[in-house]
Parts: structure tokens; sequence; C-alpha cells
């Protein structure tokens, strides 16, 4: 399919074999160079439209194409001195690898071009139509990627005037060292496209244009950071900051934080701070100031998403291992693996290793594997039958094996060498059930149920705090802390606050927003009280 130039074309659609055409008749092929194949996009003094290049392989390139309904001869000259002006911008600046290139500015039947580079891949606007609200790490690297492009610019004597989510693409393949996000519009065909050229008329867009652009158009690089942080608050919040203009005025920037559903580091919040101030003294005067302040936030805090993050079951296979080599007792279950990492077990070089000091109920749910060195036959005959639950210091009267939390210098006087443990079912042989009644538990060390009591989970990112028996959970990260109660709980391990979902599951806490993650953490130790 070719598209017809002419605006007025009540059916600019032709089949690709057309050199003119079959509507209004005229030529569609501009220069005899570049084919148009879609309109883009336009407004009242211009129009955006894809093109193929015949010289170069019909390798795809964007036609601009500057019209004008405006009667004021100054007005007319005004907006054409613009537009040459863009051509000129890109010429001079698109030799950075995230900003079009120019390929060429004409003039051609009273009209005047503008081809440039095409930038395959969707506008951050689209993006977040498609994916959703982005998450701080995403907004941190997006800001890494503007922020460097802005330096160039002002160190360019450019002032872009028009940074939005719309201005800025996300390619969808070629990727540079720099990043993948391209800054298009350099603020002059679309600039036009919002009022009437005169001087001193605002240019930019309502909702990002700080409040010495609209009320007087005075701009410099503090502009362009105060439009880049309204960029990323609508990214974070899908919320438009024209329509909280229209409510509030600037008011609005004070408050934002209240339109954001998740949790932010308090870092991050005082960058968007500053960039949103309502007076440009008040906020960052250089890109590269923002940049500094982001720089150790990002090597403190962020991860790499390439990497693996720590879990805290990869490290229960050494402590298995360790185990068994000493003929150490394993307890099941959730409740060993926070015994093992809150009570570490000190081993002698030459001393066996004690058993875990359970008392004599928690043996009866566990059934541990029996560390005497001794045969089944010879066990029945050397320990009498258990027909009470005795505590820990009559255990260790009346039976050989050792089942007390003694030190290693205790065990070492009282019993030979630990022989390999033996099997389940001759431990039901050794010893016949207790029948009295199970003593009761005074001290957290002697629950046996995982989720009766707080515990305390120490990440990479924040710590978080769980009472499962009260029903609460708290995360604190950056000196921000997240509290719920019983009422925002929805099964053992999760709670639900607005749209969020916080759960704690297989060594991590994790954040799902609309189904999908929005923060995670993993576990680096685990404490109970």
């Amino acid at each position: 399919m070719i598209y017809c130039l002419n605006s007025n074309c009540s059916s600019p659609e032709n089949p690709k074999n057309n050199k003119y055409c079959q509507k209004c008749g005229n030529s569609l092929i501009l220069r005899n160079h570049y084919r148009p194949v879609k309109l883009l996009g336009g407004g009242g003094f211009g129009q955006v439209y894809l093109a193929e290049d015949i010289d170069r392989l019909n390798e795809f390139c964007v036609i601009k194409k500057f019209e004008s309904n405006v009667q004021e001869n100054e007005a007319l000259q005004k907006a054409k001195e613009l537009f040459e002006q863009e051509a000129k911008q890109l010429q001079k600046l698109g030799e950075h690898p995230q900003i079009p290139q120019l390929y060429a500015y004409f003039q051609e039947q009273g009209q005047f071009y503008i081809i440039q580079q095409y930038i395959e891949g969707d506008t951050l606007e689209q993006e977040l139509k498609k994916q959703g609200v982005f998450n701080e790490e995403k907004i941190t690297s997006l800001l890494k990627e503007l922020l460097n492009i802005l330096k160039f610019l002002h160190q360019n004597n450019t002032i872009h005037r028009d940074i939005k989510p719309a201005n800025i693409i996300r390619r969808s393949q070629t990727v540079t060292e720099q990043g993948s996000l391209v800054l298009i519009d350099l603020g002059i065909a679309k600039q036009v496209n919002k009022t009437t050229i005169k001087t001193g008329t605002r240019i930019g867009t309502f909702g990002y244009m700080p409040m010495e652009q609209m009320q007087e158009g005075k701009v410099s690089p503090a502009s362009d950071l105060y439009s880049l942080g309204a960029t990323c608050f609508y990214l974070l919040s899908g919320v438009d900051p024209w329509e909280l203009w229209k409510i509030k005025g600037y008011n609005w920037t004070k408050e934002w934080q209240n339109e954001i559903k998740q949790p932010l580091s308090k870092k991050i919040v005082q960058i968007l701070d500053k960039l949103l101030q309502v007076e440009d003294k008040d906020r960052y005067q250089s890109a590269q100031e923002v940049l500094d302040d982001l720089e150790p936030y990002q090597t403190k805090v962020l991860i790499n998403p390439a990497q693996p993050s720590p879990n805290v079951a990869q490290n229960i296979p050494r402590s298995k291992a360790l185990a068994l080599t000493f003929g150490a007792i394993i307890t099941l279950g959730i409740g060993s693996i926070y015994w093992k990492q809150t009570h570490p077990i000190n081993l002698a070089k030459d001393s066996p290793q004690p058993t875990s000091p359970t008392t004599v109920s928690e043996k009866k749910q566990e059934t541990p594997p029996i560390t005497s060195p001794t045969t089944v036959s010879e066990k029945k005959q050397e320990t009498p039958p258990i027909t009470s639950p005795t505590t820990v210091s009559e255990k260790k009267q009346e039976t050989s094996p050792i089942t007390s939390p003694t030190t290693v210098s205790e065990k070492k006087q009282e019993t030979p060498p630990i022989t390999p443990p033996t099997t389940v079912s001759e431990k039901k042989q050794e010893t016949p059930p207790i029948t009295s009644p199970q003593p009761t538990f005074n001290n957290t060390s002697s629950r046996p149920n995982a989720h009766a009591f707080p515990h305390s989970y120490i990440g990479n990112k924040g710590k978080y705090t769980v009472d499962y028996e009260a029903g609460t959970y708290q995360g604190c990260f950056n000196g921000e802390c997240v509290f719920l109660g019983p009422n925002k709980r929805v099964s053992i391990s999760s709670w639900k606050n607005g749209d969020s979902i916080y759960s704690i599951k297989n060594g991590e806490v994790v954040v799902y927003q609309n189904g999908r993650i929005i923060f995670q953490d993993s576990f680096i130790s685990i404490a109970t009280p």
C-alpha cells in the first residue's frame, strides 16, 4: 500500500504499484525517492508518515511534512523557522545513538519536508498500556538513560521542551551500548501543533510543562528535568499529571506519592521530589546532579536481574552433609531449618556430634534416628522403656544414648564414639511409645509449630517481620516500612493491600500487583524469638 501525502485527500490509501493517487491524482512517490506507506500521526501544522526509502533497499524512514493553516504571515514565518530549526538540530545532534538521524531536509511543491531515521519500537506510553505501571528498578534504569541523553542535549545548548512518555521510544531490536531508549521529537514539529506561534507563547504539553515554561515560555535545563520527573510519575502511577493539574494546579507535585500504589525507596522519593519542585531554582540544575544522586543508590541497592538471587535453601545441602558426617539428627520440616540458622552447633575436632536439644514429646513426634553405637538387640538389654515424660536431666541418668543438649565436653566423658544412625523401624522396636501426657511448652525454643511465633527475616534489600499467630506482616526497605494487619491476611503467609499481594514463600518475600512481580527480595538469614 502507498499513502497519499495530500492531507485533504478523502481516500489516501492506494495500491502499491500506483504512481498517482487514484482519488486526488497527487504524485505518490516523494522526490522519486520516498514511498509513504502509513500515517503515524500529526496535527494542525504537520503530518508524520512511515515511508520506504527506495534508494536504500526500501529501508524504513520517517517523513515529516510541514503544513500550516495559519493565515498570519508572522505566525506562518515563525512556524517555518521552527521546522527548519528542528532539521538543523537533528543534523547536529543525530550523531548520538539515542537521537534519530537526519536524512534530508527540502522543499517540494511549496511544502517543507524532513526525512529522518525510523526507530522501531513502542513509546513508553504504549508500553505502559501493554505492560502496566513501571516498578522502581525499571524507573531507575530509565532515569539513567534519559539523563545521559539530556546531558548531551544541554551541553549542546538545546532544551527539548517536550519530554513525555509519547516522545520516548524503546527499541524493539537493536540496542546500543548506551541503552534501548530513544528521545524523539526535539520539540519543533509538535511544539507548533500546540498553539499559535508568537513571541512568549507556551510550547510543550500540559501536565509535563513546569510553571515557568507554561506561564512565561522560559526554559532551562531544569525545565526538561521537571518534565522528566512528571514522566516518571506517570509511568509509576498510570495517572496523567494533567488530570491532577486541572484539579489541584501545581500542588499535585507536593502530593504525588498519594497516587503511587507500590513501595518506593526513600532515595528515589527524594530524587523525584526534587525533580518536581514548582520553583525552578529549587530543582536540580543539571542532569549530572541527578546522576550524582542516583549513582550511589544504584550501586548500593539494585541487583543485576540477570544474576540469580541468593536463596536460603542453597545452604541446606551443606548443612545436611555436615550433619550426616558427624551422625547428627536432622529435624524434618521448616522448624529444623530455622533452628540450624539461629542455633549453629559448634563441633570440637575430635568430639562426636551431640543430638538436637529436643524434649521427650518432640522426640515422639519427630522420631529421629538412634545415635547409640549398640545394635537393636543390645539396646533392648541396656535401656529400660520410657514410661513417663521425664525431663532432660532424668533422661540423662536412665538412658545410655545421648539425647540431652549437653556440651561437647560432657558428651566426651559419657559416651563411646557414635556409629552411623539406625533406621526408624529399629527405633520402633527399641523404645515403646510414650503413654503419659505430653509436657507443655514453656519457651519458644521447644515449640514444634514453625508458624506459631514471630519470625524476623533479613533480606538483601530490607528486613521483614511476620507474626503468623497474630496474622501481621511488616516490611522495611530503605527506612520505609509497610505494616499489614490480620484484616489484610489472605492465607497463612500472604497479605493483600489494595491491588498488591505480599507473600512469604521459598525463602523470599514477593510483592505482586495485578499478577506481576513488582518487588522481590531473598532472605539471607532468619531469626526467631
